[in-house]
């Protein structure tokens, strides 16, 4: 079971912005416009780990999990350009 971070809540504690994270919901993204909160999304780096997944001594899994991760970035960055 994947836990979520608190985004909602840094925002409203006044976090000038939030990095690396994954899906965030519209109305996290329109709190972030009421506060001025900027999104970092991060998203390529996890690109050159996959390429490297051998350097770095990652198996299977490790590919998998990060390409899943990569797609649920993407899509929070697709919701966050809407």
């Amino acid at each position: 079971m994947r836990k979520k971070m608190p985004a909602r809540d840094a925002i409203k504690a006044g976090a000038h912005s939030i990095e690396h994270a994954t899906d965030l919901t519209k109305s996290d993204f329109e709190l972030m416009l009421q506060h001025g909160t900027y999104y970092v999304p991060t998203v390529d780096h996890n690109r050159y780990y996959i390429d490297h997944a051998h350097e770095y001594g990652y198996n299977h899994t490790v590919i998998e999990n990060l390409k899943e991760y990569i797609h649920r970035n993407l899509e929070t960055l697709k919701l966050a350009i809407q």
